[in-house]
């Protein structure tokens, strides 16, 4: 099968029909299969050297167990093995050559505490499930002992209190249906944990309490339903019983031992026939355990239908999943890009598992959600992925996201990782004469303008029309992954604009600051928020206390505005600092725009400067600063004829007071608050845009800062390889200060006024009341916090 460069048929496949989205999965498969088959070892998929926490042939084990992912759901339509039988014999043979001892290419008993191995038994397990009828039930009694042998150690050893708790539980539920009742025992014991880890609307944390991420939709939701669905599927298609409907009676069937025979596998160079599934078996000479698996045991009523407390399991689980919907699909957006966000965004794609995992299960939907909103949502997201750079050109997925990047990964991505995005093709076990297949996806696309999500600490924001998501957070923490500071712990994170990881802190270009304020001592060793001393996520705005040092506070207050939000920085430093805050990052290829000259009206500004004269607060506003802020419009070589033609091209600053109607432009003024301003937002001058294809950024800069549109390292922006990030930099001596800023991210243009000007907001700050105006409409957002 050959494969185009950078697997282009991928991306241009519509992905309509089951037999497209079967040919999106051979497609990406193919590249894999090709090594797996000339790589020389069972069991291995190496796709390349890097380096993980774990040993370098777990790094080949991991590969192939997460082509399992995909390979079952291909093989669970019988007529995909007879399609693909070489697949087939590699799959099947990897798992009898690595389950078993004295193999050369065994995987290994004893395995280790906190093993990487555990989390890929969760591939094994679903493909046994996904298989059953054509490799389990033709293997030997001998071989079905060594599979369940090996996978017994996960019950032997210390694994982490967290998403790793579900791999067990899907293994032990694999026990059960092999006739090992009392494993159900252990499933309710890890069970009793990871309920414990939920929150409400379908969310938990994982494991740690300030850890609520992908891996709520992608592991304890999915492996929740997807673990319902194939024990239920298995129930229907055991055939064990007259009890249970089945053609045959329990008694009737051992296994499959009749059908299988042991063989040399050192005379067996295929392992499999080509023809048949049946010649599956190796020697198993030399094997010794602490449990011995009696697999010819007869079955019981207890195994052909679930128990009582798995029946009230799934029961829980299902109402959970159902919760979880109109709060998840609030993380994507109408293109089908979803909210990039925390860690392990490597397995890209695996953001659409949820709701391939909810149709295969069938989980009652919520009021007002259908069929196909899931499968919108589901196809959505697999569109916008295969439209990425995600493939290399012999069509192979690297460690990346929206291109290859290493510097963004964590220490377990391993150079296969990637492929754990596969179980999302879990929907491809459902049935084609199911509904799902026949059902329109849906042409409303649901989204909340703007929804308070308490359980994972944000406010999610929509642009107009829903093609950008915004989600300004706080109080999220974790610590033990690489660059958890940017992937947890910036004011807002973006479906269009991504988020940048830094490549190191000494000097502020490898910090790649968008959207995060970085501090310093001197031009050296920045460093940005790890950690917050306290935060809240109200209904319309975010806080957050930051303290990099024991003598320096720093408190942040949020305010989403789409496609604008507001910054507020209260500032208490025993030491002179250096302040970088960055903006959206976007593409390098674009166009840095001119600012208009349009003053301040209102006379906020005279205001503020007598306040701060007169002794009684340090304002960040400074009328004698003019901080290099003038900016002409830049076009060059580079840059020129890759901005979007048009009506927009001479975007400038409108005036923040003003409304601006069919071309005529009217002033109005905010009301002058009943107390002094603190703090304000910074003139039109002070202002800085970027464009380019993707959308217009920019920042109305605090006064007293310097603007600048930077260029960070390449690689660090999760959707661009080089980026500009607007900026606004300043040194500040010791004492106290409020900075009042204003930053853009708009996706589609809304801040674009029909002659091409830039519609801007306007900010005071009085007391713990903030005044905003936009486009003709004044409020006021009380932040509390300010009154401690």
């Amino acid at each position: 099968m050959k494969t185009k460069p950078f697997n282009e048929d991928v991306a241009t496949n519509p992905l309509r029909t089951k037999a497209d989205c079967v040919e999106a999965l051979v497609d990406i498969l193919a590249p894999a299969m090709r090594l797996v088959e000339s790589g020389g070892r069972y069991g291995r998929f190496r796709m390349s050297d890097s380096g993980a926490v774990y040993s370098q042939d777990r790094t080949s084990i991991e590969g192939f167990c997460r082509l399992l992912w995909g390979l079952g759901p291909l093989f669970a339509n019988r007529g995909n093995i007879a399609r693909f039988p070489r697949w087939w014999q590699l799959s099947c043979a990897g798992i009898v050559h690595g389950t078993t001892p004295d193999d050369p290419d065994f995987w290994g008993n004893p395995l280790d505490d906190y093993d990487q191995l555990f989390v890929e038994m969760g591939a094994i397990t679903a493909f046994l499930f996904e298989t059953r009828q054509d490799f389990w039930d033709h293997l030997s009694a001998a071989q079905q002992a060594n599979i369940l042998t090996w996978l017994d150690q996960i019950n032997h050893h210390e694994l982490p209190k967290t998403n790793w708790l579900w791999f067990r539980q899907m293994v032990n539920t694999w026990f059960v249906h092999t006739g090992h009742t009392e494993y159900d025992a252990k499933i309710a014991a890890d069970f009793d944990i990871t309920a414990s880890h939920y929150l409400d609307h379908g969310w938990s944390f994982d494991g740690y309490v300030d850890q609520i991420d992908n891996y709520i939709p992608f592991a304890y939701q999915f492996f929740t339903l997807m673990n319902a669905g194939l024990a239920e599927r298995d129930w229907h298609n055991r055939n064990h019983c007259s009890e249970c409907g089945g053609r045959t009676t329990c008694d009737s069937r051992k296994f499959g031992t009749a059908k299988s025979a042991e063989v040399n596998a050192d005379t067996d160079n295929d392992i499999l026939d080509e023809n048949s599934a049946d010649n599956i078996s190796v020697k198993t000479a030399g094997r010794t355990s602490n449990k011995t698996f009696d697999t010819t045991t007869s079955c019981d009523a207890g195994i052909c239908k679930p128990s009582a407390a798995e029946a009230k399991r799934y029961t829980l689980l299902r109402q959970r999943a159902t919760a979880f919907v109109p709060s998840y699909a609030n993380w994507f957006a109408a293109d089908g890009a979803c909210l990039p966000f925390g860690r392990s965004l490597d397995y890209r794609f695996a953001q659409a598992a949820f709701w391939g995992a909810a149709a295969f299960a069938g989980i009652d939907l919520p009021t007002g959600w259908s069929l196909g909103d899931v499968k919108h949502l589901l196809l959505g997201n697999l569109r916008w992925w295969f439209r990425q750079n995600i493939f290399q050109s012999d069509g192979l997925i690297p460690i990346g996201y929206a291109y290859p990047n290493m510097n963004m990964a964590e220490g377990y991505n391993g150079p296969a990782s990637a492929y754990w995005a596969l179980k999302t093709f879990i929907f491809l076990c459902i049935p084609e004469s199911a509904p799902f297949w026949t059902t329109r996806e849906s042409d409303d696309f649901k989204f909340e303008p703007l929804l308070l999500q308490p359980e994972p600490r944000m406010l999610v924001a929509h642009s107009r029309t829903g093609l950008e998501v915004q989600a300004f957070t706080a109080g999220q923490h974790a610590p033990e992954h690489n660059h958890t500071d940017a992937k947890y712990e910036k004011y807002v994170y973006s479906t269009t604009f991504g988020f940048s990881t830094p490549k190191a802190a000494t000097v502020l270009k490898q910090m790649a600051c968008d959207n995060t304020l970085a501090v310093s001592e001197s031009e050296y060793h920045w460093r940005t928020a790890f950690g917050y001393a306290d935060y809240a996520v109200h209904g319309d705005y975010v806080y957050s206390r930051w303290e990099p040092w024991s003598d320096v506070t720093i408190r942040n207050f949020i305010v989403p505005l789409m496609p604008w939000h507001i910054r507020v920085h209260v500032v208490d430093s025993g030491r002179a600092l250096h302040l970088a805050e960055g903006g959206f990052a976007m593409p390098d290829f674009g166009q840095e725009l001119a600012t208009a000259n349009i003053n301040l009206i209102g006379g906020f500004a005279e205001t503020a400067a007598q306040h701060a004269a007169d002794g009684s607060f340090e304002s960040g506003w400074s009328e004698s600063d003019n901080g290099g802020n003038h900016l002409s419009e830049i076009q060059n070589s580079d840059t020129a004829g890759q901005a979007d033609s048009g009506a927009n091209d001479n975007i400038q600053a409108a005036d923040p007071h003003s409304t601006h109607e069919s071309g005529n432009r009217s002033e109005e003024t905010i009301d002058r608050p009943t107390t002094n301003p603190v703090a304000m937002l910074g003139s039109p001058q002070r202002s800085l845009f970027y464009r380019t294809d993707v959308g217009l950024t920019g920042l109305i800069g605090a006064e007293g800062f310097a603007l600048e549109l930077a260029a960070p390292e390449p690689n660090t922006n999760l959707l661009y390889p080089k980026t500009r990030i607007p900026m606004q930099m300043r040194i500040i001596e010791p004492g106290h200060y409020v900075f009042v800023s204003a930053y853009l991210g708009d996706r589609e243009l809304e801040s674009v006024n029909d002659d091409g000007s830039i519609a801007l907001p306007g900010a005071i700050l009085a007391g713990d009341e903030l005044r905003i105006s936009y486009r003709g409409e004044t409020h006021t957002v009380n932040l509390a916090e300010l009154q401690n």
